[in-house]
């Protein structure tokens, strides 16, 4: 227990001085301070504390907001109480405060409600710690009471997806014939496995999944992909140099966005899609339908720099089995480098071999105009002339100079030239 020193010393300092001067006016003044020293005495410090905490959602996307409300008591005592929670790096606080200090009168309950918004600024498992409570006396000279409530809540922040008009991307590819969302009434079934689906009237016998039918007591069937459907396989770089950027915004972070983005455009207008993510060396063969949208967004969702380095070119020659007959249209997303130029070479070789009649795209990011105006113009230039030596359709991606949603559309035009053959 501490006592306040300085109103001991204008307590005894004013009686004193009444004494020896013979002024009863200094004793009166060190009533004040002697007062006020007593009565912080009578009360303890605040306690008897309960707390309520709503987060309005364990997942958003990076960009959007989440609103976190918290209702405080404190039945007993007198003071100041002071409310805290610690947020992940992850989760900014961009409205309100999670640190909160009230003051409780004495014989009165205190019951306040407070909020702050957050905001996702990186993708990942980001935590809001539970909230600490602390009451003090008013002088601070009596053990402050503490507790915590509540539990570590998790935030899943996803990568924000682009939306772009599926009209604009129906036009870029125009010679595929999109159906109903679910159906693959498109040419004959080939024997890629799409997805196990409800019978519709009209599928044949031999596709009913007697297993499944027995487990589940629903008729069920197995759906393949048509023949005949343009496929798109991304090839996505987690290797060291995509570690480049600035803090928030490193290469691998705005690839990740832009290849979830893509999926989803590609996806929408019935396309197969693929997705290897090198490094890692995680694989996702061909696959179309909403169900696919899911596992690309959890495949890409735990997505960082990897620590394992593998080649631009070995990752392609991994898949190479998969896709041969497929003549799939190949993205490969990269941050070109002196150090990874060659691997590039050999990986576009070996993509265009494997599309056959199409050929290969390859987005360039450049990260550096996060780090500084001066670093990111160099680079520019420089992935200009290295974007001339692989010889194939090129999408320049300036990071931080280009919205994401217009980059996605560079891409797709490229994805459609590369079909109908313009380079």
């Amino acid at each position: 227990m501490n006592v306040p020193k300085y109103l001991l010393f204008l307590t005894f300092a004013g009686f004193v001085m009444a004494v020896v001067s013979g002024v009863p006016g200094f004793a009166y003044a060190a009533l004040i301070p002697g007062t006020t020293l007593a009565l912080s005495y009578l009360f303890e410090p605040p306690a008897g504390f309960s707390i309520e905490r709503e987060i309005d959602g364990d997942s958003t996307s990076i960009g959007r907001t989440l609103t976190v409300r918290v209702r405080l008591r404190a039945r007993r005592g007198s003071g100041v109480v002071v409310a805290r929670d610690h947020v992940s790096p992850g989760l900014e606080i961009i409205e309100g405060s999670n640190r909160r200090v009230f003051l409780k009168p004495p014989g009165k309950e205190l019951a306040v409600e407070y909020t702050y918004k957050l905001r996702g600024t990186k993708r990942g498992r980001h935590t809001v710690s539970p909230v600490e409570v602390e009451g003090h006396s008013l002088l601070r000279n009596m053990q402050p009471s503490y507790a915590v409530f509540g539990r570590t809540e998790v935030v899943r922040v996803a990568p924000k997806i682009r939306n772009v008009p599926r009209v604009f991307v129906s036009r870029l590819f125009s010679k595929i014939t999109a159906g109903e969302p679910g159906y693959s009434h498109i040419g004959n079934p080939s024997t890629d496995f799409k997805e196990i689906r409800d019978y519709r009237p009209g599928d044949p016998l031999r596709a009913v999944n007697w297993k499944a039918t027995a487990r589940t007591g629903r008729a069920l069937v197995n759906e393949y992909e048509p023949e005949g459907r343009t496929t798109a396989m991304l090839f996505i770089d987690a290797t060291s140099t995509m570690s480049a950027g600035g803090k928030g915004s490193t290469a691998i972070e705005n690839a990740v966005g832009l290849a979830i983005s893509l999926v989803r455009a590609l996806l929408r207008i019935n396309l197969r899609v693929g997705l290897y993510v090198i490094g890692p060396g995680k694989f996702e063969t061909p696959r179309s339908g909403a169900a696919a949208m899911e596992n690309f967004s959890r495949l890409l969702a735990s997505v960082g720099v990897s620590g394992r380095e593998e080649s631009l070119n070995g990752a392609v020659e991994k898949v190479k089995k998969a896709l041969m007959g497929k003549e799939p249209v190949t993205i490969l997303i990269t941050n070109l480098t002196p150090s990874n130029l060659y691997e590039a070479k050999e990986a576009v070789k070996m993509m265009k071999r494997i599309s056959g009649r199409n050929k290969a795209v390859v987005v360039d990011l450049n990260p550096y105009w996060t780090i500084s105006d001066e670093l990111g113009s160099l680079a520019h230039y420089q992935k200009l002339r290295f974007g001339e030596e692989l010889a194939t359709e090129i999408v320049h991606w300036d990071v931080s100079r280009e919205p994401e949603g217009v980059v996605l559309k560079k891409i797709l035009g490229a994805m459609n030239g590369v079909r109908h053959g313009r380079r």
